[in-house]
């Protein structure tokens, strides 16, 4: 390894460290600050003049070196924050690990973490811990002092997740915010055009119906095959299944578990007035919001604690994944490619509900769908 090529991290490093306010190049302009940059990194010659010149017209633009550094490719976001976390001396989060707390969330306004790429993800004994993009930007993290009674535990992740973050619930609040779909086509349902998800149907008030709303939306931009609803002896359990495995999302009080499934049954034009038979129906959803197109089939059973009702949801909008795209390891792959190949036999596949079964055997026939 040569002295340039041990130099090179260092000079991408300061490039990372000088993006924002208060990362170490407070003497000069946001101009200067570009043009210094690019004369250090230019001479290393180990970046093509042709994409650094790129990142530094980026970076005029936008005012951050360091992002125009990702786009063209030179640095990437997660080696910035790791750097960042270095310099900085604070913990370095993945949101995938640690989850984020929906109470930690609204601690602070949404368009306050947009402007400073934050991220609320723990609040406990008053203390909120958030993660930043650029825990360099002073302006920001004083922003996010003066937005909050808590005091402020900062971490670093990268700008990829945060906005990411954002993003969905920024959306979910645009979601369950739009009063009808005739203003903003959020929601419409395909079977029954008159109908959609804030229509009046006599039985329910607007809280229910944003309930529910908000419960189909986060399924949806969750990525969930399914959604329970289980009657508990004090509450409506509700559970999503996402990559085959039931995980509990909220309780709907029990005063109010009787209305939810109600809804869905007045959706999926069931009869309202049985509650001592099973039901099966329908529901076509278009959920542009979340980026799915979605075919509803509602069931609802009678319990001891009364109807409870699963919703299976099937993605029409998703393109079908090769089998390369399956996930399995190599010897798998390699295994089922020849049984695929064969002319004649049969292929059995099990699991339970949610692990992949259909989306694998149409892996298989896309495979085999060819001229």
């Amino acid at each position: 390894m040569t002295e340039h090529q041990t130099s090179l991290p260092r000079l991408r490093t300061t490039a990372a460290e000088s993006d924002g306010v208060g990362g170490g190049l407070a003497p000069f302009g946001a101009a200067e600050s570009v043009e210094l940059l690019v004369d250090l990194i230019g001479a290393t010659k180990l970046v093509p003049e042709d994409r650094l010149a790129g990142a530094a017209d980026r970076a005029r633009l936008t005012g951050s070196f360091a992002r125009a550094l990702v786009e063209e490719g030179i640095a990437t976001s997660a080696g910035i924050a790791h750097r960042h976390a270095v310099q900085f001396r604070l913990p370095l989060i993945d949101f995938a690990t640690t989850g984020v707390d929906e109470q930690a969330v609204l601690a602070i306004p949404l368009r306050t973490l947009e402007r400073a790429v934050a991220m609320p993800y723990e609040l406990a004994d008053g203390v909120l811990r958030i993660a930043v993009a650029d825990p360099g930007d002073v302006q920001a993290i004083d922003e996010l002092r003066l937005a909050t009674p808590h005091q402020l535990e900062l971490a670093v992740a990268t700008r990829d997740e945060i906005v990411g973050e954002l993003g969905r619930r920024a959306r979910a609040s645009t979601a369950t915010a739009v009063p009808t779909v005739a203003e903003d086509e959020e929601f419409e349902f395909d079977m029954a055009p008159e109908i959609d998800l804030e229509a009046d149907d006599g039985l329910s008030d607007e809280p229910l119906v944003r309930l529910v709303n908000s419960i189909l939306f986060k399924a949806a931009e969750d990525g969930a095959s399914d959604i329970h609803f289980e009657p508990q002896e004090g509450s409506l359990l509700v559970r999503f299944r996402i990559d085959g495995v039931l995980r509990e999302i909220q309780r709907v009080p029990k005063q109010t578990a009787v209305g939810v499934i109600t809804r869905f049954k007045v959706l999926a034009k069931l009869d309202i007035a049985e509650r001592r038979k099973p039901q099966d129906g329908r529901i076509s959803v278009n959920a542009a919001v979340a980026g799915r197109k979605l075919d509803v089939r509602v069931v609802t059973l009678p319990t001891v604690y009364g109807e409870s009702a699963v919703l299976r949801l099937l993605d029409q909008s998703s393109k079908p994944p090769t089998m390369v795209e399956l996930g399995l390891s190599e010897a798998m792959q390699v295994q089922l490619g020849k049984i695929v190949d064969r002319p004649t036999g049969a292929l059995l596949v099990t699991g339970p509900t949610g692990s992949g079964k259909t989306t694998s055997l149409f892996a298989v026939l896309t495979a085999l769908s060819r001229p």
